[in-house]
């Protein structure tokens, strides 16, 4: 019976034992945060320990405060540094696109004059081709009835001999054939005519086709000279064009430039105002540190022999 008695006051014990010390913990919580009482309470050795502990904590809180600092700051480079690259490589593959529109263009209208220019030139040669076809023509045909004008005109001129021998019996066929030979002189003559007439249609013709020719040229020439103050044009349009498009891009770099450092400086500001608060609170802990140390002689004393008081 006195066994059984003795194990539950034991465990009352126990229980009270357990009860107590949680209450010390917490009681030391409380003590740590009013430091007036402190020493009072639970005396020097133990008070140092539990300042040690306080410092502790707030140098590792400082420690992590610091950290994340960093790591905001380098993380904030980072993505800054990976953004311009972005940018570079989107201008750049927009200058490439660009450029090879602008070379396409510019290709494209050339050849389309050249097919223009060409194809004038064609219809000219092949109106000068049916000219001088239709001129040769023409002075064929005049030859072949020029050599029949002739070969009647030596038959013609033998029968006149004959009948001037036979004058007596044959007075009206001489008379006849010379008739006949004025007649045909005067058909050579009028031949004759009209194959100079030919001749300087022929030259005049020529003359014709080698002024289209040289018009042609001139024409050709001019052809190309346009085609050359219109590129010349088109190159002074394209690089007045490529210039308002680079002030632009320099406007907008500007702009993006001045976001990110606005951004930047956004960044730097919250980084500095999380370390100023951390400083701050670091601060207050060493003034109540200093505190705590002056409300306590022995803890100064205790301090000053560890280096840890004099914050100033």
């Amino acid at each position: 019976r006195f066994g059984g008695m003795r194990e539950g006051r034991r465990l009352q014990l126990l229980l009270v034992g357990l009860c107590c010390v949680m209450a010390a913990g917490d009681l030391a919580d409380r003590l740590t945060e009013d430091t007036s009482s402190l020493q009072d309470v639970v005396g020097p050795r133990e008070a140092e320990k539990l300042v040690e502990q306080r410092l502790s904590k707030v140098r590792i809180h400082r420690q992590s405060l610091d950290a994340r600092a960093e790591s905001a700051k380098s993380e904030a480079a980072q993505r800054y540094q990976e953004l311009q690259r972005a940018e570079r490589n989107a201008a750049r593959l927009a200058n490439q696109e660009r450029s090879l529109k602008e070379r396409v263009n510019i290709e494209l209208s050339a050849e389309q004059e050249k097919a223009k220019v060409a194809a004038k030139a064609d219809s000219i040669a092949e109106k000068m081709q049916k000219l001088a076809d239709k001129a040769d023509g023409e002075w064929k045909a005049a030859k072949v009835a020029l050599k029949g004008d002739s070969a009647k005109f030596v038959d013609v001129s033998g029968r006149a001999r004959d009948a001037v021998a036979d004058a007596k019996t044959k007075e009206a066929a001489r008379r006849e054939a010379e008739e006949r030979a004025a007649a045909a002189a005067s058909r050579l003559a009028r031949l004759d005519r009209n194959i100079q007439g030919l001749l300087s249609k022929k030259s005049q013709l020529e003359d014709e086709a080698t002024a289209q020719d040289t018009s042609a040229s001139t024409r050709l020439a001019q052809a190309f000279k346009m085609d050359q103050d219109r590129q010349k044009r088109f190159r002074m349009a394209l690089e007045v064009q490529k210039e308002g498009d680079r002030q632009e891009r320099l406007r907008m770099t500007k702009e993006r430039v001045a976001a990110k450092h606005a951004m930047l400086h956004r960044v730097h500001q919250a980084a500095e105002e999380t370390r100023r608060g951390a400083d701050r609170g670091i601060e207050r802990i060493e003034r109540e540190e200093d505190r705590l140390l002056k409300s306590s002689p022995p803890l100064e004393r205790l301090a000053r022999r560890e280096g840890l008081g004099g914050h100033g």
